[in-house]
């Protein structure tokens, strides 16, 4: 399976390297690489060129995650899309192992564990090992990193609605999970293939990005987003409401991190509360 991975840019292109390096360390090297520049202040040019031409370098004004990733798959030539951060890491065996499942699965997508590292304690995330409930799982509690998935490239030309959603700047990941949990199973590598590097910034530490992400996906459920399920659970859904207010009270206020942390606290239980009765349904 030919593959074209895909890594937007902001910031620090010391990591950048380090990504990049990870990539071309792999047992089974990608068709292309695509490198989008989401408006940085940095000139990454000089590094891309130092890869020998295997890197193609996009430009983009500075409009978010989402954007780039879009910019890359419109411009990608591979059979299979990989995702990755420029600030995370792939094991060398990554894309080997993930493409012989799909292959030998026929999954349209696919997601590995992750390892994280950097700020705080290291822990592993494995994603579910089950297409059953994968969707109601992930809205309570996305454990699918984005530097971890694979998708055809075909599943995008097929259905328009499968993209990431560019009035998102946090939380557009999640979103289109669930789209493609809506429609396809999810192939699972319990391996953990990927490093994810926790900083202080990261959206897993900060309690104002979960609200903002939350209270965003809420209004698309609201506004019946193709793909995007009611919650079943209650907590799930009083958690999404928790969040949807929150985001309006605190819009355009700065608060110290710690006062954000404790204001995401109980919808943080909610979703919680309400994953952990999903996975034990699973588990009968």
């Amino acid at each position: 399976m030919n593959v074209s991975v895909i890594i937007p840019f902001y910031q620090n292109s010391e990591w950048l390297r380090q990504a990049l390096d990870s990539v071309f360390a792999q047992t089974e090297p990608p068709q292309e690489v695509i490198v989008v520049n989401d408006g940085a202040a940095e000139d990454i040019a000089p590094l891309c060129r130092a890869y020998h031409g295997r890197v193609t370098l996009i430009e983009q004004p500075h409009s978010g995650c989402a954007a780039a990733r879009m910019n890359g798959i419109r411009r990608a030539k591979g059979e299979v899309l990989a995702f990755l951060d420029a600030d995370d890491l792939w094991e060398p065996e990554k894309l080997a192992v993930q493409t012989a499942l799909m292959e030998q699965g026929g999954y349209m997508w696919s997601a590995t564990a992750y390892t994280t590292f950097g700020v705080g304690q290291a822990k592993t995330v494995c994603p579910f090992q089950t297409p059953q409930l994968c969707h109601q799982l992930l809205l309570a509690s996305a454990q699918i990193g984005t530097p971890t998935v694979m998708v055809r490239r075909r599943a995008f030309a097929e259905a328009p609605a499968l993209a990431f959603p560019l009035d998102q700047r946090v939380g557009e990941d999640t979103v289109l999970w669930c789209r493609l949990a809506a429609k396809y199973p999810l192939g699972v590598v319990p391996q953990a293939l990927v490093k994810v590097r926790l900083r202080g910034e990261n959206a897993h530490l900060t309690g104002r990005a979960n609200i903002e992400a939350r209270a965003a996906i809420w209004q698309k459920i609201k506004a019946g987003d193709q793909g995007l399920e009611r919650p079943a659970g209650w907590r799930t859904r009083t958690g999404y409401r928790l969040c949807a207010l929150l985001d309006r009270v605190l819009k355009n206020r700065r608060l110290p991190r710690v006062v954000n942390r404790a204001l995401y606290a109980l919808p943080y239980v909610l979703f919680r509360s309400d994953a952990k009765k999903l996975r034990k349904q699973l588990a009968q």
